[in-house]
């Protein structure tokens, strides 16, 4: 699809792409990944979420692509497997380890490359301070999720995750376009739910129906 949309508008050929649906939309699958977190907080999903491109740690607080780094190492080398206390226990434990290596001198051990989990953004070991503002990220993050989960609340994941803007640092028009289209039929769509609105599972089952030009 890149490929065509590049040549046809190299040589000024108009296209008009198919629509989609409105779930099946990169900027609005993410938003729904962010509320699908659940009390489960598995951590293959929260790492989607925080490797997305769409993803920005300071949308959240004081955060940055380190802290992003931090969460994944913690997910990997605390063990995580799911619940919120799982990740603040690991944040904790790995922080307070990241202390005694520092008092002591010691040298951190080399990430697994083969591990899934790794992390994208450094290889540096992360500090303790790192590793509490990491479990802070997280659980800034997994309270957005909740409130999420909520229809009235998806439209709040989007404005504090910032996807507005997010999208429009991609660099490409057609993607920016893109996304903010599909941003603003989100909003358009759950501003007439009304109140109380239907079940969350309602909504996305009529959100997927929708299609997006």
């Amino acid at each position: 699809d890149a490929t065509i949309r590049r040549v046809f508008a190299d040589h000024d050929i108009p296209l008009a792409p198919a629509a989609e649906a409105l779930t099946e939309t990169p900027i609005v699958r993410f938003a729904l990944d962010v509320a699908s977190l659940g009390a489960e907080l598995a951590w293959h999903d929260v790492l989607r979420v925080i490797r997305s491109s769409y993803f920005r740690a300071g949308a959240l607080g004081d955060f940055d692509e380190r802290t992003v780094a931090a969460a994944e190492t913690l997910i990997r080398e605390g063990n995580v497997q799911a619940g919120s206390k799982a990740y603040a226990d690991a944040a904790e434990r790995l922080a307070a380890r990241a202390d005694r290596d520092s008092a002591a001198g010691a040298d951190a051990d080399d990430p697994d490359a083969d591990d899934p989990r790794t992390p994208r953004a450094s290889s540096a070991k992360p500090t303790a301070d790192e590793f509490r503002q990491a479990g802070a990220m997280l659980g800034l993050l997994f309270d957005l999720s909740a409130r999420a989960a909520d229809p009235a609340g998806l439209g709040e994941a989007v404005s504090t995750l910032q996807l507005a803007g997010v999208a429009c640092e991609l660099g490409q028009p057609e993607l920016i376009a893109r996304d903010l289209r599909a941003l603003a039929t989100l909003g358009d769509h759950l501003a007439r739910l009304g109140e109380p609105p239907p079940p969350a599972d309602h909504v996305r089952s009529a959100l997927s129906a929708v299609a997006c030009p």
